[in-house]
């Protein structure tokens, strides 16, 4: 593996996940979501998926596909994208993912180990924080609501400031 790891890795996750997160940490037998199918399904059981900062945007934007595949309502089931980061890791548990750098046109990586909630931070939409405070993020805040006159239903739409998705400065400040 290339020596030029980069000093943050990051993880696109969705928000109805960070509650076991927060008690398990990232672990690589848990359910995967974004880009699953039959190109994935086998990749994806070789551990958790890392990106260098370049990346995030792709992933991101994927979680944001997937969710509107396969929901009718991304805010009520949970299916916000947010970004965890971590600095340190077991060198000999981290390898590159020739397929995610492909896709993501990033340096991407496999991570074969757990990952405890304690090495995570989580961008909360101004700073980076422990993964410990996620329950403070405002997940509406990534959506505007609006009552659908039919069926007076209220309809999430993505906000388009992306209050979850860190800019390129953000992704680089430790």
């Amino acid at each position: 593996m290339s020596e030029k790891v980069p000093g943050w890795l990051y993880h696109v996750t969705y928000y109805n996940r960070l509650a076991s997160i927060a008690e398990t940490g990232l672990v690589s037998t848990a359910a995967r979501a974004i880009g699953q199918g039959a190109g994935y399904s086998t990749h994806s059981a070789q551990g958790i998926f890392l990106s260098a900062a370049d990346g995030v945007l792709f992933w991101y934007g994927r979680a944001q596909a997937w969710a509107e595949h396969n929901s009718d309502n991304w805010y009520e089931d949970g299916l916000l994208p947010v970004v965890l980061r971590l600095s340190k890791w077991k060198k000999s548990a981290l390898r590159e993912d020739p397929i995610g750098t492909r896709d993501a046109y990033a340096d991407a990586y496999i991570y074969t180990a757990p990952i405890p909630p304690q090495r995570l931070e989580i961008w909360n939409g101004e700073a980076w924080e422990l993964l410990q405070h996620w329950d403070t993020l405002a997940p509406e805040n990534a959506f505007t609501p609006e009552i659908d006159e039919e069926s007076g239903d209220t309809i999430y739409w993505w906000n388009q400031d992306e209050p979850f998705l860190p800019s390129r400065e953000q992704l680089e400040e430790g």
